[in-house]
């Protein structure tokens, strides 16, 4: 079937082609008359003879044309590609952010249970001075184990 569609595609296209080719062919884009009165003048410089029958003015509206839609797209185009980059940039400063938040939270986790453990331990368990500093011993004989 696909062969088939692409014969009748290229079928209707060439058909297409002979009958633009038909209605251009004694088509007159210019004023006959118009030309010739231009033709015969003194001036047979070409830019004189497009400017007289018209053909810069088109030319003129065209290139504006063009010009806006390329300023219009440029403008868009920036804007597309401003936001996405700053989506990205956000992305990748969060994830940054979090990874590095988390390390520094272990560390400063760590040291502050360290500087704590370290701190108030010698006062909760003293070892000179307490009642149970030879518990050991009392429990199982000289050097500590059970008899």
């Amino acid at each position: 079937m696909k062969a088939g569609a692409c014969i009748i595609f290229f079928i209707l296209h060439v058909m297409q082609i002979i009958m633009i080719f038909i209605l251009l062919k004694d088509y007159s884009f210019v004023d006959p008359a118009l030309y010739e009165t231009i033709s015969s003048q003194k001036s047979k410089d070409v830019f004189h003879i497009a400017m007289q029958i018209g053909r810069f003015d088109l030319l003129t509206s065209l290139l504006a044309v063009i010009s806006i839609i390329l300023a219009l797209s440029a403008i868009f185009g920036f804007m597309e590609i401003r936001s996405k980059a700053g989506r990205i940039a956000h992305d990748a400063a969060k994830d940054e952010a979090t990874k590095v938040a988390k390390d520094v939270a272990e560390d400063v986790a760590t040291k502050a249970v360290v500087d704590v453990v370290t701190r108030l331990m010698p006062s909760y368990i003293d070892i000179n001075n307490h009642e149970y500093a030879d518990y050991g011993k009392a429990a199982g004989g000289e050097n500590g184990h059970a008899k």
